[in-house]
């Protein structure tokens, strides 16, 4: 089940400064909500901001393939300094490739909102979250030099970032649902390590 809002925020979250910042407040940010349309193999969101305000339109292809659930994110409107999307999937638990893994399992554990980037404060192009043993990975395949994740709690999503300051080519995420706690996820990547060689 996935949530019903990404938390979004009014101005760029990497701004080029030599030292990252990586907890993020309340107050620079707001519940994206989205509304779709389907264009033929495509579905066009709006989101919107406070008050149901539009803030700006992407585009959205997913595609099956296999165990995999892809999905393409293009044309983002210029107006958008980031965008956090897909919203996030609820978990009991949440794995992230930081330094030799960290594996959160307590809400109160882990109460900051956070913005890792990769490949600086990510070393593997994954992360995911667990209901017992079963589990979901998410892995970032298009776009991994301009993306990042955003987490708080128990939820977590990609966050996608332009590129010198324009939004240029797809970002796509790939999810797969996985059994095995979190050996069961490192193991889902390193297939799709070995196949997508």
């Amino acid at each position: 089940r996935m949530g019903s809002v990404a938390l979004q925020e009014d101005a760029p979250m990497e701004i080029g400064h030599v030292w990252q910042r990586i907890e993020r407040s309340i107050c620079e940010q707001y519940p994206g909500r989205f509304t779709g349309v389907a264009e033929g193999d495509r579905v066009r969101y709006t989101l919107r901001g406070r008050l149901g305000k539009e803030v700006g339109q992407f585009t959205c292809r997913y595609v099956l393939d296999g165990p995999w659930l892809g999905v393409e994110v293009t044309d983002i409107d210029e107006s958008l300094p980031n965008l956090l999307f897909p919203t996030p999937i609820v978990s009991e638990s949440l794995v992230f490739p930081v330094g030799v893994g960290k594996w959160v399992r307590k809400p109160m554990e882990f109460h900051e909102r956070r913005f890792w980037r990769y490949p600086s404060w990510l070393n593997m192009r994954w992360f995911g979250g667990l209901r017992g043993d079963d589990g979901w990975l998410a892995v970032i395949q298009d776009g991994i030099a301009d993306a990042g994740v955003f987490a708080t709690q128990m939820s977590a999503t990609p966050v996608w970032l332009k590129s010198l300051g324009r939004w240029k080519g797809p970002r796509t995420v790939r999810y797969r649902f996985t059994r095995g706690g979190y050996v069961g996820m490192a193991k889902a990547f390193r297939q799709w390590t070995k196949d997508n060689s």
